[in-house]
């Protein structure tokens, strides 16, 4: 839908495009894909970390796999954790 709208409107590399509600940053995401500035608005802390850590495309996903999977055995060989109510319900949602 974002891109139909990007054409729609004729927007063109450089030119920017707004989103009052930014969510998970889908908007921004495919205005970056396209060329454009945007600026985004969100209130809620973690739906904001989702948007930000989703618009970082420049991850090498090999390697953080195998970080992330070394973190959680040694995690797991370190301690045994209850997480059950530890995060605000919406991250239990997600």
């Amino acid at each position: 839908m974002v891109e139909a709208k990007i054409q729609e409107h004729g927007l063109k590399k450089g030119q920017w495009i707004a989103d009052p509600f930014l969510g998970t940053g889908t908007t921004s995401l495919v205005a970056k894909m396209a060329g454009l500035n945007s600026l985004g608005v969100e209130a809620h802390p973690f739906v904001y970390w989702v948007a930000e850590t989703k618009m970082r495309s420049d991850y090498d996903l090999p390697m953080l796999a195998e970080n992330v999977q070394e973190l959680v055995l040694r995690a797991s060989q370190t301690c045994k954790l209850d997480i059950a109510n530890v995060w605000p319900e919406l991250v239990y949602k997600c």
